[in-house]
């Protein structure tokens, strides 16, 4: 068990700065992100890794939390898609 939470560890460290996103408990989570596009109750548009960017579409969409480099959505998903940023 403690080597697995050092693993961990390591990972986190090495791991620093990389864009990341998790779905967990009805709620995502985006580490690192570049910014928000557009966002409203149905459709929030996320800027990623430079020349990526991720559209979340549902209803009832909420940024529950917004620092610099974490951003919590949730809300009822029901699309997620992927494409490239082109300004």
């Amino acid at each position: 068990m403690i080597i697995i939470k050092l693993l961990r560890k390591i990972d986190e460290y090495t791991n620093v700065g990389t864009f990341e996103l998790v779905y967990k408990h009805n709620k995502i989570k985006i580490s690192y992100y570049d910014e928000i596009l557009d966002f409203n109750d149905k459709n929030i548009v996320i800027k990623v890794d430079n020349n990526k960017k991720i559209i979340f579409k549902g209803n009832n969409l909420v940024i529950e939390n917004l620092y610099k480099e974490l951003i919590i959505i949730s809300g009822s998903i029901s699309n997620i898609s992927f494409g490239e940023y082109n300004e």
